[in-house]
């Protein structure tokens, strides 16, 4: 699938500023975005450094400073690494893009740009699986 879901937070205060959801996680974006915070302030206290990501055994939780905010894509825990950077990287570039127009208030154009990001990030999934497959048929 690819990009499984977005969430931005301020990066002082852990408040939820967006949060869009392609169906991965379930639960409180709020409590979701602040347990996100919580991790990132106590490694910021603790250890004088930032996260950059989690990763489990479905999902990775990839992380990079946007401003004042903090933005966090999930995706699945199989992507690879350089090309899950690169996700991240274009979120990240689209929230400051709609943010410095628009402020924190309205994202709409940001949620168009997230929508498209993960449209296109499932149809390049796809036809790598197809390729994969390709190969093993050999």
């Amino acid at each position: 699938m690819g990009l499984r879901d977005v969430y931005v937070f301020e990066d002082r205060t852990g408040r939820l500023v967006f949060a869009k959801s392609y169906g991965s996680l379930r639960g409180d974006e709020d409590l979701i975005s602040g347990f996100l915070s919580s991790i990132q302030n106590f490694l910021a206290e603790v250890a004088e450094d930032e996260i950059k990501e989690i990763s489990g055994r479905r999902f990775r939780f990839l992380f990079k400073r946007a401003g004042d905010c903090v933005v966090c894509v999930v995706v699945d825990g199989s992507e690879g690494s350089e090309s899950s950077k690169r996700l991240l990287d274009s979120v990240a570039k689209a929230f400051l893009k709609a943010s410095r127009v628009t402020g924190l208030r309205r994202l709409d154009q940001f949620e168009k740009k997230c929508d498209e990001i993960a449209e296109s990030w499932g149809k390049l999934v796809r036809w790598s699986e197809a390729l994969d497959q390709l190969d093993e048929w050999g």
